[in-house]
């Protein structure tokens, strides 16, 4: 394959929402082309169209001058293209080598389960992509999970290899290996897309930019473009980058975990852990860690085995989400799909769903449903939502901008303590700056923040104190500015 071509791509999804706009865009073998854009600019339509996942309304992809006819991702794979979703599609209860051949139909239908690990182990080794095929996927981490599904595009011949958000679930050495991969790929002829919000990604591993804006390709550029110049073509304005300002105001305490102990794998292991007023405190290490069981007991949804939790000097025998939320305690969940939004529903429902009594929509069993609708319209223009109207079914919105529903629902709710997991997790640029500037401002106002986050940066930008996390315990504090220290914490190396 020399060259894939998207030529005049138009989509429009209901009611009237445009994700692309007359997209032409060329692909060529031997690069990584990286795709930059809004939550909600057309990047993952644009290459869903291409992986034959989603149908134009019009235009055509062309590979190497021939039109092709793409109905299917089965379509897609049997002319090379394959794609590597955002969030992974493996099944967690089978092995690496089982997702791997899953679907795919070559040679023989009674597979032997020896022949097949090997197989896929060879393979594996052929292409810098070394696993143990025998494990179950759900014994994986994160990093070794994406593995497999770059893997399973590889093995049925991708030649074209379109990689969406891939480092937004991954640890800094992780991503540094998916990088060597990545160019290692390119150097021996595939062709790469890499579509990312994070643009210090871009100068280490692309060879070609390209920005779209509302559906629409406005812009090429190199990877060595300013960071800057990048994010304002994204969004279509200069992007100011909120940042800590002085000391934490914690003369009191807002949120206190004293030997916390939990079941679970991992679970809490005697985790200690003061949140002052006015500060925000972060937690960092690698997925996995405990950090979900810590969300999920601040949030009421996991109880304690062990140990205490006190919450702006109150400490519930037993704890709850509606608990908790009536003690001042929000959560932005680190699954939003799961824990965060009710996909079925509109937007303006999952805006106002949680606070319809403390707001006053609710009374006597009547919803004023026009006060709701008012709500949510302000949030809609308050955090940027990119939606046809608020009617529209959140399930249908990009998933940053279900972040967005999410965020903008739970910290319009005017909490004492906010919980953020992942926060900006598949954001883009400006939308992860709307977010660190509002946890700055609760940070400002008084309020406590807990931010539980993969993101070295993010969490070395906004924190005041760093607690790290490994294997369920905290493995030692730190200053945000001691990233070294914090890293070997984070490895489980004392520090």
């Amino acid at each position: 394959m020399r060259e894939l071509q998207l030529v005049g791509i138009d989509k429009r999804f209901p009611p009237g929402v445009r994700a692309c706009a007359d997209v032409t865009l060329t692909i060529r073998a031997g690069e990584v082309l990286a795709v930059l854009g809004e939550n909600g600019a057309g990047k993952t339509t644009l290459m869903r169209i291409a992986a034959g996942v989603t149908r134009p309304d019009r235009g055509s992809v062309v590979k190497d001058g021939s039109r092709l006819a793409l109905g299917s991702p089965r379509d897609a794979i049997s002319h090379g293209i394959g794609m590597v979703h955002q969030h992974f599609m493996l099944i967690p209860r089978l092995s690496v080598a089982e997702n791997v051949v899953l679907g795919f139909e070559g040679g023989s239908r009674l597979l032997d389960r020896s022949t097949l690990r090997r197989s896929v182990e060879s393979f594996s080794e052929q292409v810098g992509l070394r696993v143990d095929a025998g494990r179950l996927v759900e014994e994986l981490a994160v990093g070794e999970q994406q593995r497999v599904e770059i893997l399973r595009a590889l093995y049925r011949g991708a030649e074209v290899l379109i990689l969406d958000e891939p480092t937004a679930v991954l640890t800094p050495t992780e991503t540094d290996g998916l990088f060597r991969v990545v160019r290692e790929m390119a150097s021996a002829g595939k062709a790469i897309v890499f579509i990312s919000h994070k643009l210090h990604e871009i100068s280490q591993v692309a060879d070609r930019v390209v920005i779209l804006r509302n559906g629409e390709l406005v812009a090429e550029r190199p990877p060595t473009t300013p960071l800057g110049e990048l994010a304002a073509l994204m969004v279509g304005r200069p992007v100011e980058v909120p940042t800590r300002s002085g000391t934490a105001a914690s003369e009191s305490v807002a949120l206190e975990l004293a030997g916390a102990c939990s079941h679970g794998a991992p679970g809490l292991d005697s985790v200690s852990m003061v949140v002052g007023r006015g500060e925000i405190v972060g937690v960092a290490g690698v997925d996995g860690n405990g950090q979900v069981a810590l969300e999920e007991v601040l949030a009421g949804i996991r109880q304690l085995s062990g140990g205490t939790l006190s919450l702006v000097g109150e400490a519930p025998e037993r704890t709850s989400p509606t608990t908790m939320r009536r003690l001042g305690l929000v959560r932005i969940p680190s699954e939003r799909h799961r824990d965060g939004i009710v996909a079925p529903a509109s937007v303006w429902e999952n805006l106002v769903m949680f606070d319809l009594h403390r707001l006053g929509f609710a009374r006597g069993g009547a919803l004023r449903v026009r006060a709701a609708r008012r709500r949510a319209e302000q949030l809609v223009e308050e955090y940027g939502i990119r939606c046809g109207s608020i009617d529209q079914s959140v399930g249908e919105l990009s998933g940053g901008n279900q972040q967005k529903v999410v965020i903008a629902r739970e910290l319009a709710a005017d909490p004492s303590v906010v919980v953020a997991a992942q926060p900006t997790r598949g954001l883009d640029v400006g939308a992860t700056a709307g977010v660190h500037r509002a946890l700055l401002e609760h940070r400002e106002r008084g309020r406590a923040v807990v931010l539980i986050s993969a993101d070295l940066d993010e969490i070395c930008q906004l924190s005041d104190r760093v607690y790290v996390m490994y294997e369920g315990r905290v493995s030692g504090t730190a200053a945000p500015s001691e990233r070294e220290r914090i890293g070997r914490l984070m490895a489980g190396v004392a520090a």
